[in-house]
Parts: C-alpha cells; structure tokens; sequence
C-alpha cells in the first residue's frame, strides 16, 4: 500500500478539500478521487511528490 494525497481544488485553484488515504495503486486512488471531486473544480493525486493525474478543469490561474 502507498500513501497517496488528493487535494480537491476550487475554481480559484486553492485547496478546497484534502484527503490523505493509502491506495493499493494508482488506479485505486484515482477512483477514489473521481468520487471526492464531483460537484467541485478540480482534484490532483499525488503519490508522494509526484503528480499522478489532474481530473476536472485544465489548470489555468487566468
């Protein structure tokens, strides 16, 4: 198991939510922030300091 990060994300790309949770793989973590970014701007996963994947809005600070 690895300790992964998700940070939910408003439409000001700041940290609405943040969840800290150990996932068996990538995957796992990734649905399991599907679920905790619904209704919300944006959502990242990380693994450490490495960016697994952004679900939602493009990351744009315009």
């Amino acid at each position: 198991m690895t300790d992964y990060r998700i940070y939910v994300l408003n439409q000001d790309e700041r940290v609405a939510a943040e969840l800290e949770q150990a996932f068996c793989n990538d995957n796992a973590a990734l649905e399991k922030a599907e679920d905790a970014y619904a209704g919300h701007y944006a959502a990242e996963v990380y693994d450490g300091d490495r960016l697994v994947a952004r679900l939602g809005a493009p990351f744009d600070l315009d």
